[in-house]
């Protein structure tokens, strides 16, 4: 369990690393990211010993498996080894001068990675 704390800690800092590096306001997942990587996550946890209609505290009353991992922890880590800016919409603070608040879409894993900017106006 340690060892995935510390690889999620890893992968924060590597957010925390993108919105220094970039003078950015915050990171925020997208949708579409996010219901790619549950929908993975609960088609694979179908496949788990808890999901053989036992009854488990990791399953709500409904029957959600809200288990954290179904795989390794190896696994886990390779998959939290860096941070996936490309999920992520990134916003600028807003700027004093007339230039508009940019949002960073499909960037690599850095923001200071050349990429392309969608436009997104915030405060």
């Amino acid at each position: 369990m340690v060892f995935m704390i510390e690889a999620q800690v890893e992968y924060v800092l590597g957010a925390l690393r993108a919105l220094r590096e970039g003078n950015l306001k915050y990171v925020d997942v997208m949708p579409e990211a996010q219901a790619r990587y549950n929908e993975k996550l609960h088609a694979r946890l179908e496949r788990t010993v808890w999901a053989t209609g036992c009854s488990s505290w990791y399953r709500t009353r409904s029957g959600k498996n809200t288990t954290l991992w179904p795989g390794f922890t190896f696994e886990y880590w390779l998959r939290m080894r860096r941070f996936d800016a490309k999920a992520y919409t990134f916003v600028k603070h807003r700027e004093r001068s007339s230039e508009r608040t940019r949002s960073l879409r499909g960037a690599a894993s850095s923001a200071r990675a050349s990429t392309q900017y969608a436009e997104r106006e915030e405060c």
